[in-house]
């Protein structure tokens, strides 16, 4: 719905946060672990976007 509303460009990409965020809950795997630490500031920059496609003013976050 964000994608369609406009209020994210890249669907896929949060899909793979929250695979990434499902693999948290669930290993200990060191590879595992740092492919989730990898995508993380991906993950700030996507949220940074978001917040502010939706108004939120940039010195809340």
């Amino acid at each position: 719905m964000a994608a369609l509303e406009g209020f994210i460009d890249n669907p896929e990409l949060w899909f793979e946060f929250l695979r990434k965020r499902n693999m948290t809950a669930h290993t200990y795997e060191e590879s595992e672990v740092e492919s989730v630490l990898s995508i993380c500031a991906v993950f700030s920059d996507e949220v940074k976007k978001f917040l502010k496609s939706i108004g939120v003013p940039n010195d809340q976050y």
